[in-house]
C-alpha cells in the first residue's frame, strides 16, 4: 500500500471556512510580531515577520535557541496569538476566526512535537483516537479503519494494543506523525521533531516525512536548529536571529551563499575544516621556490559541471593537487569547498583570472 492509499476520499463532514484565491501560497506570515513582557522587561519574540510558505513546500524554519521559532509556528494555528499583523491560512486570517471556524482551520493542521506528547495510560490506538474524537467522530468503524491504515502508513501495523512505554523513541515519533495525520490535514507542523531521536532514526523519520510531503501533498513546516536537518528535508527555508528575518529562499541557495552570520554560524558544522596537520603547517607567507599556496573554491550550484578533472586542470593549471574536498548536491545543484594545493609560482595568475577563490596560506611542497 502506497503512502497516498492510507487516506480516504471523504473528508471531514466538519466544513473548513471559505477560502479566498492565494495562489501558489498556503501559509502567508504578514508583517508578525510578538513580545512577551516580564516583571521588568519586554521581550521581541517576533518582530515584523514575512513569509510565504508554498503548497506542497517541505518549509524549515531554524535559528538558534530564542530565535522566535516555536513562537513563529504556534503562531500559524493560533496556539500562540501575536500582537501585529496577520497569518493567512488558504486565504484567512486565522487570527481573526470565530472559534468554530477556528477549531475547523485547526483540523487542517496537523502538529507533531519534539516529546511525542502521548498519554502513557493510553494504548497506540488509544491515542490515534483522540483528535478523531475530539473532531466529533465516533463511529467505531471509521475509527478503526484510520487507525489501521495510519499504523501502516508509519510502519507500526503490529503496534496498535502496545502502551507507549513500551515503544523506542523512533516509534513513538511514528505513532505521533500517525497521529497528526488522522484528520486528514493540509500541513503538518513539526516542532523539532527528530532533536530528541539518534542520527538513523532522525533519518528514517526525515524519510517518512520526506514520502508523506511527496505522495500525499501535504505541506509540512518544521523547525529545527539543525542545518542538517534541513539539508536533508526541505526546499525552502528561512533563518531566525533575535526574532526576526535573516534570510530566506530555496535550500541550495541559502547553503551555497549565505548572506547573514546567524546563517554563516549555523552552517559552520556542515562547511569544511581543515586538517589539523595542514592546519598546523600552514604559513600567512610563500614558503619559497618549492612551495605551495592552498586554495579554497566555494561552489554555489552556479557552475554546470565543474568538477571534472579537465575543469580542475583548466582552472588551477596542470600542477593543482586536490587535498580536500566537502561537495554536496541540493535540488540539482553541486555545492561545497575543494582544497587546491598549486605551486607559489602560478598563484598570481590564477588569483587574477579567478578572484572567487580564497588563499588560505602556504605549505611545504611535501603536503
Amino acid at each position: 500500500m502506497t503512502v497516498a492509499e492510507t487516506f480516504s476520499t471523504n473528508r471531514l463532514d466538519a466544513a473548513a471556512p471559505p477560502t479566498l484565491d492565494a495562489g501558489s501560497s498556503l501559509i502567508r506570515i504578514d508583517n508578525v510580531s510578538k513580545h512577551y513582557c516580564t516583571r521588568h522587561t519586554r521581550v521581541e519574540a517576533l518582530a515584523e515577520i514575512d513569509l510565504d510558505i508554498r503548497r506542497g513546500d517541505i518549509f524549515g524554519i531554524i535559528g538558534r535557541s530564542g530565535a522566535g521559532k516555536s513562537t513563529l509556528l504556534r503562531a500559524i494555528n493560533r496556539l500562540e496569538p501575536i500582537d501585529q499583523g496577520r497569518v493567512l491560512f488558504d486565504g484567512i486570517d486565522i487570527q481573526r476566526l470565530p472559534p468554530r471556524q477556528l477549531l475547523a482551520a485547526r483540523q487542517r493542521i496537523g502538529m507533531i512535537f519534539q516529546h511525542f506528547n502521548l498519554l502513557n495510560s493510553a494504548t497506540v490506538a488509544d491515542n490515534l483516537a483522540l483528535p478523531l474524537k475530539a473532531a466529533g467522530i465516533k463511529n467505531r468503524h471509521e475509527i478503526h479503519r484510520r487507525t489501521a491504515r495510519m499504523l501502516d502508513l508509519v510502519g507500526l501495523a503490529d503496534k496498535s494494543a502496545v502502551y507507549p512505554a513500551h515503544l523506542s523513541g523512533g516509534q513513538k515519533q511514528r505513532v505521533g506523525i500517525a497521529r497528526a495525520l488522522m484528520l486528514e490535514p493540509d500541513v503538518l507542523l513539526c516542532d523539532e521533531a527528530t532533536s530528541a531521536l539518534d542520527p538513523e532514526t532522525t533519518a528514517s523519520i526525515l524519510a517518512l516525512i520526506r514520502s508523506i510531503n511527496r505522495e500525499l501533498g501535504v505541506t509540512v513546516v518544521l523547525i529545527t536548529h539543525e542545518m542538517a536537518v534541513i539539508q536533508q528535508v526541505c526546499n525552502r527555508v528561512a533563518v531566525l536571529e533575535g526574532g526576526r528575518l535573516a534570510e530566506s529562499g530555496p535550500v541550495w541557495q541559502i547553503f551555497a551563499r549565505p548572506q547573514h552570520p546567524a546563517t554563516r554560524a549555523l552552517l559552520a558544522p556542515l562547511t569544511l575544516a581543515l586538517a589539523e596537520d595542514i592546519r598546523e603547517r600552514l604559513s600567512p607567507h610563500p614558503i619559497g621556490r618549492d612551495g605551495q599556496a592552498l586554495l579554497q573554491w566555494s561552489l554555489d550550484g552556479s557552475e554546470g559541471d565543474p568538477l571534472s578533472l579537465a575543469a580542475l586542470a583548466d582552472r588551477f593549471g596542470p600542477e593543482a593537487k586536490l587535498i580536500q574536498s566537502r561537495i554536496e548536491r541540493l535540488q540539482g545543484h553541486a555545492h561545497g569547498q575543494l582544497l587546491i594545493a598549486i605551486p607559489d609560482g602560478t598563484l598570481p595568475s590564477v588569483t587574477a583570472t579567478h578572484p572567487d577563490v580564497e588563499v588560505l596560506g602556504h605549505v611545504a611542497a611535501s603536503v
